[in-house]
């Protein structure tokens, strides 16, 4: 492998654009071109190893569809009592799996997975520490964001439906009667259908469809920050102390984020975590991320550096929107264990204007949807954010 320089951004995609799902051999190898370009440039490299679940959310509604299906048969044969506890146990994992982020059955199968880190020290010993991450892992579904948002908010209600009719049929069962199935029959797609759409999203993507190859989620914030790293070597007396993160495990519930994330300084870094560049050159600034339960907020210190960099860097501050609902970032990693963190993203142009980018984790995701130009001018942001001093207190 060799070292490519600011001009070879085409080079770099030709390495990296490759189905890279976690668990994977080609993982493995993007990791180990990674690794190599970031000693090519100057950094003290070092791999943290983070214990992740490679099929976790593929395991975790496949258990979930297994389950409700037997709910299904459970109802129509009128063994009520173990319906209830079905409707009961499903909501319960899935909450720990993806809120609580416990691992009753993903963590069936575990394995090791690698957060690579490039550092290059500032010259003043109680300079920030500035972190720039992007997740180098894909992940290939059905739908996108937008598809699972409607089924991941039914899943309340159906829980209640689900809890509901085996309940009743449980009160009726007492009294030696029994819901009809002219009644039963109507309700069940009420109650399951839900789980049974993230299990066709979610499960099946990965064994029916094309592999995506990850172009905007994420081989443009990969590529651009392998520029970064170039421009980095090359600056003298660092204002600040300089962290290129490539995250692991991102599409697994950022697993790989969350354990690298506690093993940070919260008293004195900054982490802006990368998503899309390369979609176009228009950037903007999320301050927000969590899970459904859980939110939180960016520091105003970070949110002051970010704001100030982009206004003498583009004569005006980038935007900030929300998040949409259902889209999660290795970011809500870092805030959640009190890192200040913001994602710098960018939008993708269309003909309905800049819209947050679609149908990633898919075929979909094409290198064509990236621009080098964009890549570049992304990366020339990222610079500026790295070589203005930080303030560690406000």
């Amino acid at each position: 492998m060799e070292n490519y320089s600011a001009m070879d951004i085409e080079a770099i995609l030709d390495e990296i654009l490759i189905p890279r799902p976690n668990g994977s051999k080609n993982l493995n190898h993007v990791g180990d071109f990674l690794n190599q370009q970031l000693a090519a440039n100057g950094a003290e490299v070092t791999e943290h190893v983070a214990h992740v679940t490679p099929y976790g959310t593929q395991m975790v509604w496949g258990f979930a569809a297994l389950m409700m299906l037997i709910y299904i048969l459970c109802i129509v044969k009128k063994k009520y009592i173990f319906s209830l506890i079905i409707a009961c146990i499903v909501p319960l994992i899935l909450f720990l799996e993806f809120e609580k982020m416990k691992r009753p059955i993903s963590g069936l199968y575990e394995a090791e997975a690698r957060n690579i880190i490039g550092t290059w020290q500032a010259s003043d010993p109680n300079a920030a520490t500035l972190v720039f991450s992007a997740h180098y892992d894909t992940v290939t579904h059905f739908g996108d964001h937008y598809s699972w948002g409607p089924a991941g908010k039914a899943q309340g209600p159906a829980t209640g439906i689900a809890i509901a009719l085996a309940l009743a049929g449980f009160i009726l069962s007492r009294k030696k009667r029994h819901i009809p199935l002219k009644i039963a029959l109507p309700i069940l797609p009420l109650a399951t259908a839900p789980f049974f759409a993230m299990f066709w999203f979610q499960t099946m993507g990965p064994h029916l469809r094309e592999p995506s190859i990850g172009a905007l989620d994420n081989g443009g914030s990969v590529t651009s920050l392998l520029l970064l790293a170039e421009k980095i070597n090359q600056t003298p007396n660092l204002q600040n102390t300089i962290k290129i993160v490539f995250l692991t495990a991102e599409e697994e519930r950022t697993q790989g984020s969350l354990a690298l994330a506690r093993t940070f300084n919260s008293e004195d870094t900054f982490v802006f975590n990368l998503e899309n560049i390369g979609a176009s050159d228009r950037l903007i600034y999320l301050t927000e991320d969590g899970w459904a339960t859980r939110r939180y907020r960016s520091s105003e210190r970070i949110v002051n550096h970010v704001t100030s960099v982009s206004n003498a860097h583009y004569g005006e501050v980038i935007p900030s929107p929300k998040l949409p609902f259902g889209v999660l970032t290795d970011t809500r990693s870092f805030l959640s264990n009190n890192i200040d963190a913001v994602t710098i993203r960018a939008l993708e142009k269309t003909p309905h204007g800049y819209v947050f980018p679609r149908y990633l984790n898919s075929p979909n995701d094409t290198r064509d949807r990236l621009s080098s130009p964009a890549i570049q001018t992304g990366s020339e942001f990222l610079y500026q954010l790295a070589i203005t001093r930080a303030q560690i207190h406000m």
